[in-house]
């Protein structure tokens, strides 16, 4: 880190402030914006916005973490058996089912998709894509029509599913 001599005099007092920081409510924490007013009007400070704004941002998540407010990992590594877990982010898109284009959105749409992905983790693939097509053929739309028709083969064979 290079030296900052116009902000150095004010490093104590800004880590000061983002100390405190950490027990307001979110909504009533310092912008970068008014740590430069304070620093102006109560120390005189004669310093650039991106000068306070780039040891902010640096200096908001250590001060958190070496206080315990803030875990110090961002991620969480994940150990996932292919086909036992499924992973959905939220959007739309456009699915044709039954011959007309459909728009999926939303929590519902996400829901359905994520119990028709978790069908595979006990059918076979083959199963599971023979009961979405005998499901939209019917017009059915829902995860647990596409699973009771997933297992019909399984039923005519008298296999218990696992």
């Amino acid at each position: 880190m290079r030296p900052a001599p116009r902000s150095d005099p004010f490093k104590k007092t800004i880590d000061e402030w983002l100390l405190e920081d950490l027990e307001a409510p979110p909504k009533q924490r310092y912008a970068v914006q008014r740590i430069l007013n304070r620093l102006r009007q109560e120390c005189g400070a004669e310093i650039a916005y991106t000068t306070v704004w780039d040891y902010v941002s640096r200096r908001r998540r250590q001060i958190a973490v070496a206080a315990g407010a803030a875990p110090a990992a961002g991620f969480v590594i994940r150990h996932n058996q292919p086909g036992m877990d499924a992973e959905v982010d939220f959007g739309e898109a456009g699915v044709d089912l039954a011959g007309e284009r459909t728009k999926c959105s939303g929590t519902e749409g996400t829901k359905q998709l994520v119990h028709v992905l978790l069908v595979h983790r006990h059918l076979a693939h083959r199963d599971v894509i023979a009961g979405i097509r005998s499901a939209l053929s019917a017009g059915a739309h829902t995860g647990d029509i596409v699973a009771l028709e997933a297992r019909k083969p399984l039923r005519a064979m008298a296999v218990p599913p696992p």
